[in-house]
C-alpha cells in the first residue's frame, strides 16, 4: 500500500499539517507529537511523492506561470480534438 501523508496522520492521530512540519523539519511541533510521527513513517516505510509535491510548487513543467495564475498547457481550443498532421 502507498500511504499518503493524511494517512499517517491518521494513524499518528495528528493533522496532515503536523505531519507536514515534521517532514519539513519544523521545530513548531512538540517532541511527543513528532516522535509519534516518525514512529509511524518509519513502521510503513513512508516516503513523500516528490512528483505530488512538484505539482503543489509547479514546478513539474506540466503548469506554465502565463500572467497571473497558473494555467495547464493544453490546446488553444480545447473543444476541438488534436489530430496530429497528416493524419
Amino acid at each position: 500500500m502507498s500511504y499518503t501523508m493524511k494517512d499517517i496522520a491518521a494513524l499518528a492521530r495528528v493533522s496532515s499539517t503536523s505531519v507536514s512540519r515534521v517532514i519539513n523539519a519544523s521545530e513548531i511541533v512538540s517532541y511527543e507529537t513528532r516522535t509519534r510521527i516518525r514512529s509511524v513513517i518509519s513502521t510503513v516505510h513512508y516516503s513523500p511523492d516528490v512528483s505530488a509535491a512538484e505539482l503543489r510548487r509547479a514546478r513539474s513543467g506540466i503548469l506554465k506561470k502565463n500572467g497571473r495564475d497558473p494555467q495547464i498547457l493544453a490546446p488553444s481550443e480545447p473543444n476541438i480534438p488534436f489530430r496530429a498532421e497528416g493524419h
